[in-house]
């Protein structure tokens, strides 16, 4: 049951990391019981996308019932040091990019041209 509100930031540090099973919490003042935070909210410059308890860290989290939690957290990141996916983080930009390419094989015996039969478009 999540709240259509915008995300709030927060400082607090990790009091527990799970990461066989890929989540966490985090307290702060502001998320008193406690933040549920999953791993595909954390934006480490790194690019490892593990907490460790004790950890100082940087949050923006929404009111959401996740888990026993009143709060969840959206992005997570070491205190002190920008998100990953920010642009001022290591030159990086948050666009998505990507390419494929397709080779097809030729066939050993190709056998004969058929565009160039009557009625055939080029």
């Amino acid at each position: 049951m999540a709240c259509d509100a915008a995300a709030v930031a927060a400082a607090g540090r990790v009091s527990a990391w799970h990461p066989e099973d890929g989540w966490g919490v985090l307290e702060s003042d502001q998320t008193p019981g406690g933040c549920w935070a999953h791993v595909s909210a954390v934006r480490t410059p790194s690019g490892f996308t593990e907490l460790r308890p004790a950890q100082e860290v940087e949050f923006d989290w929404e009111p959401a019932m996740q888990d026993g939690y009143r709060f969840r957290a959206v992005s997570v990141w070491p205190r002190g040091r920008p998100p990953r996916d920010s642009p001022a983080a290591e030159g990086e930009t948050s666009a998505y990019g990507s390419a494929l390419v397709i080779d097809w094989d030729q066939p050993d015996n190709p056998g004969p041209d058929r565009r160039d039969e009557p009625g055939e478009s080029r």
